[in-house]
């Protein structure tokens, strides 16, 4: 239920969040790099977003070593309607080259 998600998001888990979303999944490897976060911290926060509802993790069906995370529907309604998306205003990252669904890069 959208109206259940826990809006108290600090500026890097909004970032996290735009960039999963964009992406559509993202390791979680790749997440703490682009963060330039220890694999440890990464999943901390992660942690917090599967808890509030935000994001969902996925192991890889062929290497079960690898974690992806994804931004759920409900979540992405949400996000929608927070963060102005879907109108093409973005969050800046920084310096990550996770590009956007249609080619572009942020």
């Amino acid at each position: 239920n959208p109206s259940s998600f826990d809006h108290d998001l600090t500026i890097l888990q909004m970032q996290v969040l735009h960039v999963v979303r964009a992406k559509g999944k993202v390791m979680m490897r790749e997440l703490a790099e682009a963060f330039h976060m220890t694999p440890a911290a990464a999943s901390l926060l992660a942690d917090r977003l599967v808890a509030a509802g935000w994001i969902q993790r996925h192991t890889d069906e062929q290497d079960r070593r690898v974690t992806y995370v994804s931004v759920p529907a409900p979540a992405a309604r949400k996000m929608e309607k927070m963060f102005c998306t879907g109108t093409g205003v973005r969050i800046p990252v920084g310096r990550s080259t996770f590009p956007y669904r249609d080619g572009t890069k942020h």
